[in-house]
């Protein structure tokens, strides 16, 4: 299954602070560049990706 990053119905959301690794969060602002949307769609779409993948 690919990663579909697209905009998206509005949601309700809650503040969660992680760390990450620098070179990690250089890889996501990447992608985030690239693709033209937020770090934090970025962060979502991931984390929703490898949970429905986990399930």
């Amino acid at each position: 299954m690919a990663l579909n990053i697209e905009r998206e119905e509005k949601r309700l959301f809650k503040n969660k602070t992680v760390r990450l690794p620098e070179d990690v969060i250089e890889k996501l602002e990447k992608i985030a560049s690239e693709k033209n949307i937020s770090f934090n769609k970025v962060i979502l779409k991931i984390i929703e990706y490898g949970i429905d993948d986990v399930q």
